[in-house]
């Protein structure tokens, strides 16, 4: 789950089949450098400032595929979509880069990506959602790269198609009511280290095939009561490091007896009254992690270690 995003980017080229050498001469993908000659294609583009060299490249080595597109340690203008799409890139990392836009246009309808990452970048106009408008994506993964909203402009024009999300570190404070209520086929969704203050159950599908949801190392400090409604395939929920008071019963006991594995909430203000008793008859074997901050006979007491004999004065 907190492999690095470049390990994700790897892992994405490796699972593919090798197939004939593909790479084009030295001299037709200067000032980058074909660095998986097997398919997929792998161009890198490293300490490029060039605009120009870089559309001169794409433009040199039209005739030959290019499946995998690294931008490192450069400072571009854009990416041109059109050649983009002449050239079928379906992985896109850009990495420690600045760039004014990701691209001059969007890429168009009925396009396949399978990944779009921005790791450690600068983008003077924001991530434009409205450029990937019709790109049919699998995962998004933003990297300590500023995005501060998830507004609008993403529910409009990132489709269904997407199954992982992630912005860690982005500097995010607000979240759209209806952020990724039209992916339905999200499986992940993970955006740690932000500002998020509130969760609503409107942000999600209506029936969600999500199994992963990190919120942890946010500003959330209590969630609403069907916040996991209509989620059946959630197992582990990421939620450390937030301002989480409570673990009330009519919030997280259905989840706890369906399919759950972990719950992580070390790190959280925690109130163990008797508000959290109906945990203590539940069974163990989901991973529950934090501990009771107050009342004082309590504090530092582990969650899954409570029993019922902790809160024997409450109402039965």
């Amino acid at each position: 789950m907190k492999c690095s995003f470049l390990s994700a980017f790897l892992l994405a080229i490796l699972s593919l089949t090798l197939s004939q050498h593909l790479c084009p001469a030295p001299e037709l993908v200067e000032p980058c450098e074909c660095t998986s000659p097997y398919w997929p294609v792998t161009y890198r583009c490293e300490n490029i400032a060039d605009q120009e060299a870089l559309v001169t490249m794409f433009e040199k080595s039209l005739d030959y595929p290019l499946h995998a597109l690294v931008i490192d340690n450069s400072t571009l203008l854009y990416l041109p979509a059109a050649l983009m799409r002449a050239k079928n890139v379906t992985i896109l990392l850009i990495s420690h880069s600045k760039m004014s836009a990701i691209l001059d246009e969007p890429i168009g309808p009925s396009y396949e990506m399978q990944m779009f990452q921005v790791i450690e970048s600068s983008v003077q106009r924001g991530i434009d959602w409205d450029m990937l408008k019709g790109l049919r994506i699998g995962q998004i993964q933003i990297d300590r790269t500023e995005v501060r909203r998830i507004g609008s402009d993403f529910v409009s024009n990132v489709e269904p198609t997407v199954t992982e999300v992630t912005f860690d570190d982005a500097k995010i404070v607000m979240v759209h009511k209806e952020a990724f209520s039209k992916l339905t086929k999200l499986k992940v969704l993970s955006m740690p280290h932000n500002h998020i203050r509130k969760l609503h159950r409107s942000m999600f599908p209506s029936t969600s095939k999500i199994r992963i949801l990190d919120f942890s190392w946010n500003k959330i400090s209590d969630l609403p009561d069907d916040i996991f409604s209509k989620m059946p395939a959630l197992t582990d929920v990421f939620l450390e490091g937030n301002r989480i008071k409570s673990f009330p019963a009519r919030t997280w006991q259905k989840l706890i007896d369906n399919n759950l594995n972990q719950v992580t909430l070390a790190d959280n203000p925690i109130v163990c009254d008797c508000g959290i008793k109906w945990y203590t008859r539940k069974r163990r074997s989901v991973r529950v992690t934090g501990k009771c901050a107050e009342p004082a006979n309590l504090k530092n007491r582990n969650l899954i270690q409570l029993s019922p004999g902790d809160f024997s004065h409450c109402p039965k």
